[in-house]
């Protein structure tokens, strides 16, 4: 005798909808170039604007240097 499935067997249970943070990030995903370059256009300001504010004698370098006296 062959056996039947039974129609009302293990179903898989529906995935949970997503979270806050995973709608955020999925949101987020078709920005990720131009947020990314924002980004690092602030953290390159931010590393200029501390480099001019560096007293004459605590200059890093002999290039930066010059930069400041042109």
């Amino acid at each position: 005798m062959a056996r039947t499935k039974s129609s009302g067997g293990s179903k898989t249970p529906a995935p949970p909808p997503p979270t806050w943070d995973e709608r955020l990030i999925n949101s987020l995903m078709p920005w990720r170039i131009e947020i990314a370059g924002i980004a690092l256009f602030t953290v390159s300001f931010l590393i200029f604007l501390a480099l001019l504010s560096l007293p004459n004698n605590a200059c890093p370098g002999v290039w930066l240097c010059l930069f400041r006296e042109g």
